[in-house]
């Protein structure tokens, strides 16, 4: 009942696109990992963790930077 590595590893290349640190869909992307958390292995909790502390602060969207906050200072992905 875990999410699989591909999904895991296709959305944060979707993220990791520099026209995206200004979508209001990244919000939306970054919010996947916080309601899935409980589904995700620790690999891909570390995935998520080295993909925010590398390209968190890019974000521009106020719902991105929000997610980005809640990832980092939240449970989700400990």
């Amino acid at each position: 009942d875990q999410v699989p590595d591909n999904l895991v590893e296709r959305l944060l290349t979707i993220l990791r696109n520099d026209r995206m640190y200004k979508s209001p869909l990244d919000g939306h992307i970054l919010s996947f990992f916080e309601f899935e958390s409980p589904r995700l292995t620790p690999h891909q909790k570390s995935l998520c963790i080295g993909f925010i502390n590398a390209h968190g602060d890019e974000f521009m969207h106020i719902h991105s930077q929000q997610m980005i906050a809640e990832l980092r200072e939240g449970n989700y992905l400990k």
